[in-house]
This record gives C-alpha cells, structure tokens and sequence, in this order.
C-alpha cells in the first residue's frame, strides 16, 4: 500500500509540475488555441501541447519502475515499445499544433504508433465469450481487432476534447477501473496496477490546469495519446476490452453515431467539425460546462465499477441499455428543433 501511495503521489506531482512547464513554452511559443464562433467558445486563447506533461510523467515513472525492477520484464519491454508509439503521436501532434495539418494527413501519426506496438507484441490474443469461457484468436484477427481497438480509442478521445477536463477526467475513471480490476479480482497483476495508478496520477496532476476554466489543452497529441494509452492498458490487462468499453461508452457511442450521420446521411467527410456531438449539445441546450463534466464522468465512473463485477452477458446488456438511452435522448429531446 506504502508503493502504490509513493508511486500515485510522484505521478500527480511530477504531472503537475511539468504541466506548469510546458504551459510556459507554449506560452512563448504561441502555440495557443483560438477560439472560434462554432465549435471553441473559450474567451481567450488557451495554450497547447498540455498532453506532453502527463505523457513524459507516465513514461519517466513507468520506465523508472522497470529499471529498479519493480516491474516484469516482459511488461517492462511492452512499455518500452509503447513509448516509441506514444513518442510518434506526440511529435505528430505537436507538429500539428504548430502548423496545424489537414485531417487525412494527420492520421498517418496515430496508425503509424498503433502499428509499432502491434510489432512489439501488444495485441488482442483472445476475448470472453458472453456465454462462458474465453475465445482464442489467430494471430491476424487479433492484430486487426487490436487495431481497431486502439484506433477507436484514440479518435474517441481526440474528439471528446472539446471541453475542459473532459477527456482528462474519463481517462482517470477508465484507468481507475483497470488499477481495481488489476487488485481486487482474482487478475491481481502488480505490474499492470501500478501502470493504471501512474495513469491516474498523471491526469490528475494534468486536471489542476486542465479542469474548468482551463488554463492549457491536451492538444492534438494529448488528446489521441490519451485513449491510445488507456486502450493500451486494456489489452495488456489480459484483454479486458470490455472494462474499457463500458467506462467510455457514451463517447464511443457518440463518436460512432455522429461518424454514421456524416458519412450516410449528411453524405460529407467523416472529419468535418461541427456541434453535434453530446457535449457540444447539451452546451447549446443551457448546461454548464460542470454539469455536463459532472454527467460524462459520473457515467463513466459508474460503468466503470459495474463492469468490474458483471459477467460478461450483463456488460453486454448493459451496454445496448446505454445504447438505447442516447438514441432515445438524441431522437426525442437534445435534437429537436
């Protein structure tokens, strides 16, 4: 208990302290978000490339572990393959930042990181089957359900950024729920717990400057490193997709249903900005920024500790359950005209 304290208390605080930094350089760089009259409602412009602090804190520490040999050398050789990756989308979002990159060519950084750690060995090799039992998949079925996997989380959270301490916030549920399940279930992998707590650490250090009115932003590698990292985890904690699901259900559903409406419907670009998106609506319906903070983060804490002890079936149901509810909000009250 003593190391999980040290560890989560170096997380937030080496987190917060290389937040203040590189607020600073962003500053002098004037590398800085502007606000719009669509999509970015902040009153001044807010500094970028936030997402570089909790990234260097989780790696200092989790490479640090690996060294004093706290953690498995296996683990150990995965995380230093994960850093590569991360390194990869984070030079790639800072490079976007400065000189802000069209959306087809900034995709070439995150599938270029997801296909490094599929090469080092980070893949889905097997899933729970609802009924009982576990599933075991071929070598390429899982390196395609990986990518998909580790693609989805990344544009989920690269497009749930878009207010302050939201992603910041769901991606402390999701690591929290991975950190239980890793010692409260009969998992119980050390290694893999003290990755999640330095997860939550580092965005909890982050949501100090992060959290409404913020006073610096992920950025473009922050916020597509964040899912990226958390989906990661989830494979690594014996593919336990359906964990991490459920924490960001409601942002994988909306990014799915508005990605669907785009391209099928309003027959545009998949990448074309707008205000549609849940958090965007229930703005421009009167709720504040905290209240719509305090309904994505108590969703995703509450998914988070339900999936932790539901069979497989019930995650299932309750995840059509949620399903249901957004489609039904969308149909019948936040989209009415």
């Amino acid at each position: 208990m003593t190391l999980y304290l040290l560890i989560f208390g170096i997380a937030v605080i080496l987190s917060f302290l290389l937040t203040l930094a590189v607020r600073k350089i962003a500053l002098f760089f004037k590398i800085q978000d502007t606000p719009d009259d669509m999509r970015k409602k902040h009153k001044k412009p807010i500094p970028l490339l936030g997402g570089i602090a909790p990234f260097l804190a989780f790696f200092v520490i989790s490479l640090g572990l690996y060294f004093f040999d706290l953690l498995p050398k296996e683990l150990g050789i995965k995380i230093v393959w994960l850093f590569f990756a991360s390194l990869f989308i984070m030079i790639g979002g800072f490079l976007d930042d400065r000189y802000f990159f069209s959306p087809k060519f900034q995709i070439i950084f995150p599938v270029t990181a997801i296909m490094i750690v599929l090469w080092g060995g980070i893949r889905i090799g097997f899933i729970t089957n609802p009924l009982g039992g576990i599933v075991y998949l071929s070598g390429t079925v899982g390196l395609v359900l990986g990518f998909i996997w580790l693609f989805t989380m990344s544009y989920t959270t690269k497009i749930l950024d878009g207010l302050d301490g939201l992603v910041s916030g769901i991606i402390v549920m999701g690591g929290l729920a991975i950190f239980l399940f890793s010692t409260l279930t009969n998992f119980k992998e050390t290694g893999l717990s003290y990755l999640a707590l330095i997860l939550v650490g580092v965005f909890i250090g982050f949501l100090f400057l992060n959290f409404y009115p913020a006073r610096i932003f992920l950025g473009e590698g922050g916020s597509i490193w964040a899912g990226f990292i958390l989906g990661a985890l989830a494979i690594l904690t014996g593919a336990k997709i359906a964990i991490t699901l459920l924490v960001l259900a409601l942002p994988v559903i909306d990014l799915v249903a508005v990605i669907f409406r785009r391209a099928f419907i309003e027959k545009k670009s998949i990448f074309t900005g707008d205000r549609l998106h849940l958090h965007f609506i229930l703005i421009d319906k009167g709720w504040s920024s905290r209240q719509v903070l305090f309904l994505y983060w108590s969703v995703a804490a509450v998914m988070g500790i339900v999936s932790i002890f539901l069979p497989s079936l019930s995650k299932i149901i309750v995840l059509v359950a949620i399903l249901f509810v957004y489609f039904w909000t969308e149909l019948f009250f936040f989209r009415e005209k």
